[in-house]
Parts: structure tokens; C-alpha cells; sequence
């Protein structure tokens, strides 16, 4: 599976720090871009980039939760059956997505031929959902925070590792964004994160 690419570009990393990158820079800085949209897409939840999964998620009650976001569309929505050790993937008929992260499922009761025994409420009640998300363009605060984080690595001494040292008469300490470490978060940048970040239990992705 190809990797994603990354939240950032060498170029908006150079407009921070104010100068071009050498070329030493610049091969670590890519690697750290990468690293930090990594970073960036765990704590978040969620890929940003345009791309489309498909994935299992338990329905609360009659909605299903899609966690990659902003939704772009949504093709198909199925239910999964398991019969002991077998399985089968039932595709539904009556669901709607009317936007947003949000898809509503027909009420069971209602459908005509439709597979037995489904209970939404079920703790081990499963539906496979193939969608499309992401943004055309990442927004600007995310790449704000990616840029910070290859920035604090690429400036801060010791890759920001240290917090206080004392030599002789001297004392050198970090504070602030050099604590969190080369590619923590701190807490401005959480601060923007938690906006984006997605909270959604029981989900298992499907790659093909």
C-alpha cells in the first residue's frame, strides 16, 4: 500500500524558517515531514488527504459514525452476518447519507425481504461502509503544525531532547515547544488538533 503524502511541504517549512534549506536540511526535513503527518493523522484520527476507505463499524443504534472527514460520498453500505466461523456481507438497501459524517439506516422492521435476524442495537452488530473524504487542499492550521513540529527539529539543539543541563556556572535549559520533544505536540498545537480530531470506538479498515 502506498504511504500517504505528507501534510506539508518543503516549500511551507523554507517560509517559516525565513530561508532555503540546504540540501542536508532538506533530505531531513522531508523525512520529518513525513514523521510529523504521521504524528499529525494518529493523534487526529483521520487521513486529510483526498482518498476513499473502506471500513467495519459498529452502528449506534441506527447511525453510523464516519470518522475520515470531511465525507465527500458515500457508495455503498452493507450489513455483516456472521453464521459461526462463516461470514457474508449483505449490501442494504435502505440507508441515506444526508451530508456531514453521518449515515442513517432504515429501520429494520419496516424492509420487505430484507436478511433476518439484523439488530442495529446489537453490541456485535457490524456494517461495512465504503466512502470517499478529505480536503482538496489541506487546511492551513494543520500544515501550521506539522511546519512547527520539523521546525522545533530542524532548530532546537540536541533535536530539543534537553531540558537543563548545568555546566560549571552554567545553566542551559528548554522550555516550551523544545520540551515536547523533535515531534511532540504541544499544547497550542493540540489546541488546534482537537478541532480535527475524531472520536470513534470499534472500527476495523479493510485493505485490499
Amino acid at each position: 500500500m502506498a504511504s500517504l503524502p505528507s501534510l506539508a511541504d518543503l516549500s511551507d517549512v523554507e517560509d517559516r524558517l525565513g530561508r532555503d534549506l540546504d540540501a542536508s536540511e532538506s533530505r531531513r526535513a522531508d523525512a520529518l515531514l513525513r514523521d510529523a503527518s504521521m504524528v499529525v493523522r494518529s493523534y487526529c484520527r483521520r487521513d486529510f488527504t483526498a482518498g476513499t476507505t473502506t471500513a467495519r463499524y459498529r452502528p449506534r443504534g441506527r447511525k453510523i459514525i464516519l470518522p475520515n472527514r470531511p465525507v465527500t460520498d458515500v457508495t455503498s453500505v452493507s450489513t455483516v452476518l456472521s453464521y459461526g466461523t462463516a461470514e457474508t456481507v449483505i449490501p442494504l438497501a435502505f440507508w441515506s447519507w444526508p451530508g456531514g459524517s453521518e449515515i442513517i439506516i432504515g429501520d429494520p422492521g419496516l424492509w420487505i425481504n430484507g436478511p433476518t435476524g439484523l439488530d442495529f442495537d446489537d453490541q456485535d452488530a457490524w456494517c461495512e461502509v465504503s466512502y470517499a473524504h478529505g480536503y482538496p487542499e489541506i487546511p492551513a492550521d494543520i500544515v501550521s503544525c506539522v511546519c512547527a513540529m520539523v521546525v522545533r527539529n530542524l532548530t532546537v539543539p540536541n533535536n530539543g531532547v534537553l531540558d537543563s543541563e548545568t555546566i560549571g556556572p552554567y545553566t542551559m535549559r528548554f522550555s516550551g515547544p523544545a520540551v515536547v520533544g523533535p515531534l511532540g505536540l504541544g499544547e497550542a498545537e493540540r489546541q488546534v488538533l482537537n478541532r480535527y480530531r475524531a472520536i470513534v470506538s470499534h472500527t476495523v479498515e479493510l485493505r485490499g
